[in-house]
């Protein structure tokens, strides 16, 4: 899975004094990997608000990677949002998507006039870029509407934005949490000065940091020249595991970075509990309450979704056997298995794509094998959603092994019971750590790697019964 940078999440913000300022992005080394400029200028028709952040590295076994992202909000002179435009490249493909909001409506467009959606605007509904600065400098807010921005549709939710003082490695500094719900959405670590301005900030990712360092003039784009390098998402493991413990019960033991609030998902193999601080997952076959088994829900399990299109043609066809078929539910998910592995029979890391995209380009790495595969169990009539986290591996991966990784799979609901299915590494093990659970869409997994990023291991132990002497 190549490192998926976190997705704009924009949420309330009130209007601010004229700024223009420019951070150099580095990478755990020092060398630059990007640069971000953020404006702000008013007139007196309003305001226009501005980011820019180009990106330039190399991950170990790909090719150099260059991304462009820019946000642009235009205001009214009484500070409401009247357009929003977000462009994005890599020098090969762009894309724009441009929201314009008129009264109680919003239309977003592909910023040629070919209307994509439409959805109402709930009561009081603003927007911050979430990946700027300059709005955290300013005002962090909290208790927020907001909208994710997932890539092909912008939806309305609901969030928090939490601050706290820590202590980052000696330094004070405040951390700026954003939640979807109990997701962490989104998290800096902020370093200020005397003025209340901010001159550093991290932004934490799994296995390293990108640091945000304020600088006096622009950034001069033939310094970012795309050779410094950014790893791959994975940590190595503070322990082996064994291949016997793999297919049994492991007790992983976690605490959130400086403090930070963090809620884990329970699956059918996964349970989760809270004491002293420490976050205590417990693996393994049977171990977790699994998810719901009310009607409601799982019928809303089987049906479509954005990510999951099970009632595409390509896809209800290729299920259709396993739909007539009277075998047990976990026979049926498995022969669904064989038909997606040998769908996606390319290995793929570029971005994230759906099921029936991934279906089409027969191609893709775990999170496209999950997508298809539930997708797959919801033609064929099985609840299934998607999990995200972390997996061990013992094995190389880019470079290392025994380290934990990120990693997607599927939960479907067979025989009367929640059980993973992982075809990507050919079967579930007391490693898979579910970080969030939801339909494939991609605000879950970038929600999973930010969590990861934030968790530390504190213990790790396999779990076994002591045996039956017999006896009295």
């Amino acid at each position: 899975m190549r490192p998926l940078f976190l997705p704009a999440l924009l949420v309330l913000a009130s209007p601010a004094a004229a700024a223009d300022v420019w951070f150099r992005i580095e990478n755990d080394s020092g060398d630059m990997v990007g640069w971000q400029h953020e404006q702000q200028v008013e007139d007196a028709g309003g305001t226009r608000r501005l980011r820019d952040t180009v990106m330039a590295y190399r991950v170990v076994g790909h090719e150099p990677t260059r991304s462009h992202f820019r946000i642009e909000q235009r205001r009214d002179a009484a500070g409401r949002l009247r357009m929003l435009t977000i462009e994005s490249g890599d020098g090969r493909r762009s894309a724009t998507r441009r929201v314009t909001i008129g009264g109680t409506d919003a239309v977003v467009d592909d910023g040629k006039g070919r209307i994509l959606h439409r959805f109402a605007v709930p009561a009081g509904l603003d927007f911050r870029d979430g990946d700027a600065l300059l709005p955290i400098e300013r005002d962090a807010g909290a208790g927020e509407i907001a909208f994710d921005l997932a890539p092909g549709d912008l939806r309305p939710m609901e969030v928090r934005t939490e601050e706290r003082a820590i202590d980052d490695a000696g330094k004070p500094r405040t951390a700026v949490v954003v939640y979807q719900g109990d997701r962490v959405a989104h998290a800096w670590f902020v370093e200020r000065d005397g003025t209340g301005r901010i001159v550093a900030a991290d932004q934490p990712l799994f296995g390293t940091r990108l640091h945000f360092r304020r600088v006096s003039k622009p950034v001069d784009a033939a310094d970012l020249a795309g050779t410094a390098s950014l790893p791959h998402q994975m940590r190595a493991s503070p322990y082996y595991v064994a291949p016997g413990a793999l297919r049994g019960h492991i007790r992983h033991g976690f605490a959130a970075a400086s403090g930070i609030r963090i809620r884990l998902p329970e699956t059918g193999e996964q349970a989760v509990r809270e004491a002293d601080g420490t976050l205590r997952v417990d693996i393994c076959r049977d171990c977790g309450p699994g998810l719901s088994t009310d009607p409601a829900d799982l019928d809303r399990w089987r049906r479509p979704s954005r990510w999951l299109q099970s009632d595409a043609p390509e896809l209800v066809r290729a299920a259709a056997p396993v739909a007539r078929s009277t075998a047990p539910d976990v026979d049926r998910m498995e022969r669904l298995g064989r038909i997606a592995r040998q769908r996606l029979a390319d290995v793929d890391y570029e971005g994230h794509h759906s099921a029936l995209a991934a279906w089409r380009r027969r191609s893709g790495d775990c999170t496209e094998d999950a997508v298809l595969l539930a997708a797959l169990a919801r033609a064929a009539g099985i609840p299934a959603r998607v999990a995200n986290g972390l997996v061990y591996s013992r094995t190389r991966y880019h470079g290392a092994s025994n380290a934990f990784i990120a990693h997607s799979w599927v939960v479907a609901y067979v025989d009367g019971s929640w059980r993973s299915f992982d075809i990507s590494t050919g079967a579930f093990d007391a490693t898979h750590i579910a970080l969030t659970v939801d339909d494939g869409d991609l605000a879950a997994i970038v929600a999973a790697n930010q969590t990861a990023a934030l968790l530390e291991w504190r213990e790790m132990a396999e779990v076994r019964k002591r045996p039956d002497r017999g006896g009295p």
